[in-house]
């Protein structure tokens, strides 16, 4: 991520509120609770009518995170007055893992994901078959070492070597 550097923040953000080309892609803030537990908000309009029903304090700052022309702006917010006070410029290695998110918040729905932001489908990312099958070799491994703990490792590998083949099960290990 990349600071923006030498540009007015606020005339900035203002720009990109008005922009037909920009698209908000949410607003958040966090609060906390009375109980001390952080709860974040999406809407700066919403925040603090939901914050107060929640008994939280809202954060000093939030962000609104726009993308523009194949860019994602992180604008860091000071609430109380909605002034800008910073921005940032995500590189697209950070915008593949940001749609990552915006989809894991869509309970993984490609559908309503496009229906909420049709620019991440030039960022979606299809895992390969195997990709697929890399990560559900890992994470069986995990699982495993957990369950029968580090003495049974052998066996195990032993097994799902002969199941996935050699070269995955390599790789798995090797991450």
């Amino acid at each position: 991520m990349e600071h923006l550097d030498g540009i007015h923040y606020e005339r900035f953000y203002r720009n990109l509120i008005t922009d037909k080309e920009a698209s908000l892609i949410f607003e958040s803030i966090e609060g906390e609770t009375e109980g001390g537990e952080t709860e974040t908000y999406y809407c700066f309009d919403d925040a603090t009518n939901d914050a107060y029903h929640d008994g939280a304090t809202l954060a000093e700052y939030g962000n609104a995170f726009y993308f523009k022309e194949g860019k994602i702006y992180e604008c860091v917010i000071y609430f109380e007055n909605m002034e800008c006070t910073g921005v940032n410029l995500y590189q697209e290695a950070e915008i593949n893992n940001f749609v990552k998110g915006l989809l894991k918040f869509e309970s993984g729905d490609e559908v309503a994901l496009l229906e909420n932001h049709p620019w991440a489908k030039d960022y979606l990312v299809k895992e390969s078959k195997e990709d697929t099958l890399l990560a559900k070799t890992t994470e069986s491994i995990l699982n495993d070492l957990d369950k029968y703990g580090f003495s049974q490792i052998s066996n195990i590998l032993h097994y799902m070597i002969d199941d996935v083949g050699p070269e995955i099960t390599g790789e798995a290990i090797s991450i």
